[in-house]
């Protein structure tokens, strides 16, 4: 899902959202706890994407998060 934070400020803040875009990942409505690391790096710290990374390193993340 997609959110307009000029729209919906309270939400970003709830989150620490602080540059755009942010990427937030969520597992059965709830903001994911933990690292991700993929190729050796953190990639994901407690549901917040950190770093800016191509749609192969998000998919695999995506990949780690659902064998979870």
């Amino acid at each position: 899902m997609q959110v307009d934070l000029e729209q919906n400020r309270p939400l970003g803040e709830k989150f620490g959202v602080t540059a755009i875009p942010t990427l937030l990942f969520f597992k059965n409505g709830k903001l994911v706890d933990g690292v991700v690391e993929v190729q050796g790096r953190e990639v994901m710290i407690n549901g917040k994407m950190v770093g800016n990374y191509g749609e192969a390193i998000i998919k695999e993340t995506i990949s780690k998060l659902s064998q979870n």
